[in-house]
């Protein structure tokens, strides 16, 4: 059955239209005059379409170009109709509208309003356009008609400039079965131009770099130029010009007008860009040209838009539907604009998806590896750097935006673990040479940095004294905030890495030799990831320790840390000090503690 008749005049098409009820299956009016292509596409159709449908209307109808003979199509497209000044005034929120109109009439100037500001309002946007009356009333028509299945063979398609890994592959086709996939090698493998043009497509997403007039899909590419159409100005693309041919192998060119699909998405930049900011003539426009094809809802892109794996995920696996507003929700948080815009009024659902971060431990300790890694004061041949170049490696690459979405929710997990096993290494390798080169960090670091006179603060020491404690504030923004706390009894008490536990250490101030050394630490860390903690005394008595930790211990901020040192008999009576360290997130916190070990009198 034809679904729709086609009027070579104005007159006798308006007529049609004005008479006809969209309440019975009557044959949908369409203007040709002078568009003998697109006369050709309109019967195509009527063998590809196979009954008729009534669209869901939207909220309100913007009417761009004035066209009050198209009643009988606005009526049945939306409920309110407003003109271009009276939606200038409207205050409009959490609803839905459609821009109708000529495609000189898209304009930016005029709309920049609604699509800076559509979710802030909360409004779902549509367009139904074509490049002139005929392609308008085409494009109005095609959305009364829908593929009845059962009737005709059509599969769903994806066919991407990127290579899709085989799990993903799988993954795709359980959730939609008849979806046929093309990534990168099958481009080049496959005759794309046949399989394109001879398969009939419920729903096909074309996903590749491009501009207005093209679309590439490796050596074959999607054209805008329509041969019937006639320039309006000068403005043309390679193949525009006198002496110039395409700028692909023309004998691979996929015209968009050619494609048969009922739902048909560019994903690629910029395709369809707001009239009064396309670079070229009309006759090269991919968007004009796909609408002028059999296609009834064509998702396009108003402007550059960054879809990754991810959409392409998304739109998988919400079954084709709702494409434009899948995409631009997916892709809040990796650009600010609006991009995607769907032609034709099918039905559209706002859509919130969870936002992938990476967490803040993994963010401290890739920017405290870089700036290990810069700094310079570590061993370039020690272990400690060559495990923080290969974590710096795998790290980048864990926060890039398909990782922390393929991996959400166990992102976190996963490099908690790897961070641990660092900073117990790390640690580990204090605890066996404390002249390690990354305990060099405070005297490299301050050195290179001035004190924050606004963080001077007097505080109080453990043995009693007033004490200060202050910031180094680094001149380079690739060094290490350091926090001193120096006492005029203990000298410089304790350092740190700015954001690292701050400790304060409880340990008698004389004890006699032979006597085993109680200490307390009490720790405290406004993170809650895990800390190792050890601890050390001065090399010069390493020796006498009978009890040097050779572990680190994993502990929570908010723990307090008990032990003993005990040294030998052959220790000397003197003064002496020992060190409490802390390492979180490839974070150093240091502290010592002041102790004189009492031999016999003379």
């Amino acid at each position: 059955m034809e679904l729709f008749k086609t009027f070579s005049e104005k007159s006798n098409f308006f007529e049609a239209l004005k008479s006809h009820d969209f309440s019975e299956n009557n044959q949908l009016p369409v203007l040709v005059e002078n568009r003998e292509n697109l006369k050709k596409v309109i019967e195509d159709s009527n063998g590809f379409y196979t009954n008729f449908s009534t669209p869901q209307k939207v909220i309100y109808g913007v009417d761009l170009s004035g066209l009050s003979n198209f009643e009988g199509y606005k009526s049945a497209l939306a409920e309110k109709w407003l003109t271009i000044e009276e939606m200038k005034n409207y205050e409009f929120h959490n609803t839905s509208i459609v821009f109708f109109g000529i495609y000189e009439d898209f304009r930016y100037n005029d709309l920049k309003s609604l699509f800076l500001n559509a979710e802030k309002l909360k409004v779902n946007i549509c367009a139904i356009i074509g490049r002139d009356i005929c392609s308008l009333s085409w494009q109005c028509a095609k959305q009364f008609v829908e593929v009845n299945h059962d009737n005709v063979a059509v599969q769903n398609g994806i066919l991407s400039c990127k290579k899709i890994n085989l799990k993903r592959k799988e993954k795709w086709l359980e959730q939609s079965p008849n979806l046929v996939i093309f990534d990168k090698p099958e481009l080049h493998k496959m005759d794309i131009q046949k399989i394109l043009l001879s398969t009939n497509w419920d729903s096909l997403l074309l996903y590749g770099h491009g501009k207005e007039d093209n679309l590439n899909l490796e050596e074959y590419t999607v054209c805008g130029r329509n041969i019937e159409v006639s320039r309006k100005v000068t403005f043309s693309p390679q193949c525009g010009y006198c002496n110039q041919g395409c700028f692909k192998d023309e004998h691979k060119l996929i015209p968009a007008c050619d494609i048969i699909a009922q739902n048909l998405t560019l994903g690629s930049c910029n395709n369809a860009p707001f009239s009064d900011l396309a670079l070229y003539d009309e006759k090269y426009s991919l968007l004009l040209n796909a609408i002028d094809g059999v296609a009834k809802t064509i998702n396009v892109a108003v402007t550059a838009q960054n879809s990754d794996y991810i959409e392409l995920d998304r739109v998988v696996a919400n079954s084709f539907q709702n494409i434009p507003n899948i995409i631009n929700s997916s892709l809040k948080g990796a650009q600010s604009q609006l991009s995607m815009l769907q032609i034709g009024i099918e039905p559209q659902e706002s859509v919130e998806f969870e936002k992938a971060y990476p967490s803040e431990a993994l963010i401290e300790s890739i920017n405290r590896a870089r700036q290990y890694q810069i700094s310079g004061f570590l061993d370039e041949n020690g272990k400690i750097s060559k495990l923080i170049r290969n974590f710096l490696i795998k790290s980048a690459d864990s926060i890039s935006r398909n990782s922390l979405y393929n991996n959400m929710g166990n992102s976190e997990k996963q490099w908690k673990q790897k961070i641990n096993v660092l900073n117990e290494f790390i640690g580990e390798e204090i605890l066996k040479d404390q002249f390690n080169s990354i305990m060099s960090f405070d005297d490299y670091e301050t050195s290179r940095s001035y004190i924050d006179e606004n963080s001077v603060e007097v505080v109080k020491c453990e043995c009693g004294n007033d004490a200060l404690h202050f910031k180094f504030k680094p001149f380079s923004m690739y060094d290490f905030s350091i926090e001193m706390l120096f006492c005029y009894r203990c000298g410089d008490k304790a350092i740190k890495m700015e954001k690292t536990p701050d400790m304060r250490v409880y340990a008698p101030d004389h004890v006699e030799r032979g006597v085993r050394i109680p200490v307390k630490v009490e720790i405290d860390s406004k993170e809650s990831d895990d800390i190792y903690f050890g601890w050390f005394v001065p090399s010069y008595i390493e020796d006498n320790v009978l009890n040097a930790p050779k572990k680190m211990k994993k502990i929570k901020g908010g723990d307090q840390i008990e032990f003993e040192i005990e040294f030998d008999d052959k220790i000397a009576g003197q003064g002496y000090y020992f060190t409490v360290f802390t390492i979180q997130n490839l974070g150093i916190s240091l502290r010592r503690h002041f102790i004189s070990v009492e031999g016999e009198t003379k």
